[in-house]
């Protein structure tokens, strides 16, 4: 089997009904020649309190990653196995877990929660590469996962599956063999902050559209990349 940045086909999902990728699905795949260019990205997530103070009013009332449905009480449980594994966490990833305040800042329109596996998982037939889960969409559309290699963290997969092997056989899934969701998975950010902005942002300017407020500037620029992309 191929290395899994070669494996992993490379592409964005959009969650919800939106004007800002003309998705009318739940969740859309988004070609990833298409992303728009993001820059000051840190890893100190100081760039998440960029957006309209009545935007953040709003959402802080409906949806945010500070999610009651949150199950992430393993977290240093999480950070101890990576150890033993000689896996790197990142530390942007560590801050947003630790930090409900931070969780709060992030718009979720289909009610995505964070939810850690309770291991670590090696990837099938692929030599010391693992993931972890970290979110889920409230319907288990969607899992999305942190993607390492021994010593260093190499990205964020979306997976329409579970890839946990108790999980996987508690779901039945059917014609799917569990070998073949690591084919599918898609390999969406190649680093957890890449992510957690494009998660951010896109989920910001759905509300922005949904709830008729003045995109802020950053949100503009955003749009206009993707509408020259579209035409």
């Amino acid at each position: 089997m191929n290395e899994p940045n070669s494996m992993f086909k490379r592409a964005w999902i959009t969650a919800g009904h939106s004007e800002l990728w003309n998705c009318q699905k739940t969740y859309c795949e988004i070609p990833w020649g298409d992303l728009p260019k993001i820059e000051g990205v840190t890893d100190d997530l100081k760039w998440l309190d960029q957006v309209p103070s009545e935007l953040r009013d709003a959402v802080e009332e409906t949806s945010t990653l500070n999610s009651s449905d949150n199950d992430i009480g393993n977290l240093e449980d999480i950070v101890a196995q990576a150890q033993k594994l000689n896996l790197k966490l990142p530390e942007s990833f560590l801050r947003f877990m630790r930090d409900a305040d931070l969780q709060e800042k992030v718009p979720t329109c289909t009610a995505c929660y964070l939810g850690l596996s309770e291991e670590i998982i090696p990837v099938v037939g692929s030599v010391d590469h693992f993931l972890l889960r970290f979110m889920n969409d409230s319907q288990n559309c969607v899992m999305w996962y942190l993607h390492f290699r021994r010593g260093e963290h190499v990205g964020v997969v979306a997976s329409n599956y579970f890839i946990e092997p108790e999980i996987f056989e508690l779901m039945e899934y059917e014609a799917i063999k569990r070998e073949d969701v690591f084919r599918d998975a898609l390999l969406c950010a190649d680093t957890f902050t890449e992510f957690l902005y494009r998660f951010w942002i896109e989920s910001s300017i759905w509300y922005s559209l949904h709830e008729g407020f003045q995109p802020s500037p950053l949100q503009e620029d955003y749009l206009k990349q993707i509408t020259r992309k579209l035409k």
